[in-house]
């Protein structure tokens, strides 16, 4: 593969920079927007216990017909409602985000290509690189977080699931909440299990921080002149990197289409 630099009228970069500035934004909302729903969704999760708590405890004993029954299955429509909204969006920023990466590559481009002369782009290119490294190790960790949080949700939600299971098949008593707290705790692992499977946060991860080490390799390798980079120019080097970068670009985005494609063919599978 070789680097051609062609020159690039400025129009290009204006235009590169306004679909960033559109992307960023389109991102702080869609971000913005989660927050509210993980709010909503969190709200409603506990109006949903409170309530199935007080309709079998007894605390709204001269209300239980018909208030506190309604309340109830609103809120855990609520809840429901929340959980579908937050996890059919995250997809979209996800798309949203790769597309983000897209154009800063983009912009890296045409930066290069509008240089002076052929040495100088390169080294634009390489900075740019580096930016683009930082987005996916940015990018890496967000999801990981999301992804340990799930499972955490998951193994605690399977531990009060099953304690409370126990506690309700050894308790006699009109009042038993214990089935309750199972119950809920099943519907949190269930939605839990169905994002983790869904949106695979866990191997998103691990992809992008694999394209970030793999580009920190190739800096660090051309910076000290290792492997392929040994005795070659200057030029050379960074013509190389370039070249090794852009590879690595487009098996992330690959990568990223087949987690896109696999988990379409899931859904599809669930719907039939």
């Amino acid at each position: 593969m070789s680097l051609e630099i062609p020159a690039q009228s400025d129009e290009a970069l204006r235009n590169n920079s306004k679909d960033i500035a559109l992307e960023e934004s389109k991102n702080r909302t869609l971000r913005a927007q989660r927050l509210m729903k993980v709010i909503w969704l969190s709200s409603s999760l506990v109006v949903a216990l409170f309530l199935g708590w007080s309709m079998f405890v007894g605390i709204w004993t001269n209300y239980r017909e018909p208030f506190s029954i309604i309340g109830f299955l609103a809120a855990v429509g609520s809840t429901g409602a929340a959980a579908y909204f937050i996890f059919t969006r995250q997809s979209e920023l996800a798309q949203h985000d790769n597309q983000l990466v897209h154009l800063y590559t983009q912009r890296a481009h045409l930066a290069a290509k509008n240089a002076l002369n052929h040495e100088e782009s390169l080294r634009i290119y390489r900075i740019n690189a580096r930016s683009a490294m930082d987005r996916y190790r940015e990018q890496a960790t967000q999801s990981r977080k999301i992804g340990n949080t799930l499972q955490w949700l998951i193994i605690v939600g399977a531990v009060i699931a099953a304690s409370s299971t126990s506690a309700s098949a050894a308790t006699i008593s009109d009042t038993n909440w214990f089935k309750w707290v199972a119950a809920a705790m099943s519907m949190v692992v269930a939605i839990a299990s169905a994002a983790t499977g869904f949106f695979k946060f866990r191997e998103r991860g691990i992809a992008k921080q694999q394209t970030a080490d793999s580009i920190a390799r190739e800096s660090q390798a051309m910076e000290l002149g290792l492997h392929d980079y040994r005795g070659k120019s200057d030029v050379e080097r960074l013509t190389l990197f370039a070249e090794r970068v852009e590879e690595i670009v487009e098996e992330q985005r690959k990568r990223e289409l087949q987690l896109e494609e696999s988990s379409g063919e899931e859904k599809n599978r669930e719907a039939r």
